[in-house]
């Protein structure tokens, strides 16, 4: 953590800080840099490998879209849980942050537009969101048809155990 410590305080001195949210600013621990990463990194223009040198490349990428590019911040909640949303009204760009652990980054991605207009009227996300498509989202996972009308969904976004939702569509 110390490293992610001294390049924070490096980003920070050589850039002037266009926006602070209220609440405070995220932390960036490697397991959830790498998640975001991996899950929707090229959201945030980036590119580039999503391990080892790949996780300090993308946190800046984090950071500097934080610190330059958010133009808004607010306390609601995500899946349920207190959270900190900072998010770029014009890219519909958004990081997730969980207060009640030191506004460790959850996660981040463009927001669809059914998730932006809950962020910016009620500050929160939830497990059923459905977007104007009528693809269920599942906060920062949004589901595939297979064509048989069942949808599959990890709990929790990652990891977690796989259940079935299956509708009747037809």
């Amino acid at each position: 953590m110390r490293l992610a410590s001294i390049s924070l305080l490096a980003f920070v001195s050589g850039a002037a800080q266009a926006f602070t949210c209220t609440y405070g600013t995220l932390n960036y621990p490697n397991n959830n840099v790498q998640h975001a990463c991996d899950r929707h990194g090229p959201d945030f223009g980036y590119h580039g490998p999503c391990a080892g040198a790949g996780i300090i490349a993308f946190r800046d990428v984090l950071q500097k879209f934080e610190y330059q590019k958010a133009d808004k911040c607010c306390k609601g909640t995500y899946k349920g849980q207190e959270a900190i949303i900072v998010y770029q009204t014009s890219s519909k760009l958004a990081v997730f942050g969980s207060p009640i652990n030191l506004n460790t980054l959850i996660s981040g991605w463009r927001l669809s537009d059914t998730q932006y207009g809950h962020v910016t009227k009620t500050c929160s996300l939830s497990h059923d969101v459905v977007d104007e498509r009528g693809k269920y989202e599942y906060s920062d996972h949004v589901e595939d048809n297979r064509g048989d009308g069942a949808r599959e969904h990890e709990n929790g976004g990652c990891g977690g155990s796989r259940v079935q939702i299956v509708f009747d569509g037809r």
